[in-house]
């Protein structure tokens, strides 16, 4: 099974399945990167590549300005259809659309790998006031050790292996490599565990979110479907609730 088949962000495409099938983030882990981050109800924050704004939408009551950017014109529009809160803003990791220090914490949900580089760390220390801070946060799953887990871990591997690592030979070898030489103190971590409950459906569709998933051709990928589907409803003793385990770990750090 990938170690993080959350992958890819979204790039654009599917953003509707996005946003019903992908988990969101535990309040307790917003709440404490935030206090870590030294951030209140009147400060300012960042959502970087925030997608639908999933992370986005615990932000809103906890913070005076919320600012969601990303790349993705259809995620940004249901962002805004579902968050009139929230400032929208298209641009990228490396020339994000804020003045100097105009901010004072930024977060990045799902996405920090994609944009791993010295440019975008030097442009989120460039946004933040005095000593802001920076949080990543990853949804790594944790599915347990019940029997039906292994099947369909079986079945993972089969027919994702050859996506997963054509990606991983396109990501970098660490994100944590692009602080080298930054304004930023070193990284501290903390893991909430959720879980996400649904039925085989619904896992379907949320494996269908998987970049791995949309790299395999259309005849690939309906054989995969199928035998996953078979899988869970074989295996799983409650096919109608199945509970998909998830680490979400976060990693923060503030300007020195």
């Amino acid at each position: 099974m990938p170690v993080d088949p959350h992958a890819e962000h979204a790039f654009g495409s599917g953003a509707d399945a996005y946003d019903r099938h992908r988990p969101g983030w535990p309040p307790e882990a917003v709440e404490r990167a935030l206090a870590e981050l030294g951030v209140g109800a009147d400060s300012a924050v960042l959502d970087l590549a925030a997608g639908t704004g999933k992370l986005t939408r615990e932000l809103l009551p906890r913070a005076r300005r919320v600012v969601a950017v990303d790349n993705s014109t259809d995620m940004l529009r249901l962002l805004g259809e579902a968050l009139r809160g929230a400032e929208t803003l298209e641009g990228m990791a490396d020339a994000i659309p804020l003045p100097d220090a105009s901010i004072d914490a930024v977060l990045v949900a799902e996405a920090f790998h994609w944009f791993a580089t010295p440019e975008s760390v030097a442009e989120i220390a460039r946004v933040l006031r005095g000593d802001g801070g920076l949080a990543l946060f990853w949804n790594l799953y944790d599915w347990g050790d019940e029997d039906w887990v292994a099947d369909v871990r079986a079945v993972l591997g089969r027919h994702l292996a050859p996506a997963v690592a054509a990606a991983d030979r396109n990501r970098p070898e660490s994100w944590r490599t692009a602080f080298d030489g930054s304004p930023f103190g070193a990284f501290e971590q903390f893991d909430i565990r959720h879980e996400l409950r649904t039925d085989v459906d619904g896992v379907i569709a949320h494996v269908a979110t998987w970049s791995y998933t949309r790299m395999l051709d259309e005849a690939a990928r309906a054989r995969f479907v199928r035998e996953l589907e078979a899988t869970l409803r074989r295996a799983h003793p409650n096919p109608d609730d199945i509970a998909i385990g998830f680490r979400t770990e976060v990693h923060w750090t503030r300007l020195r």
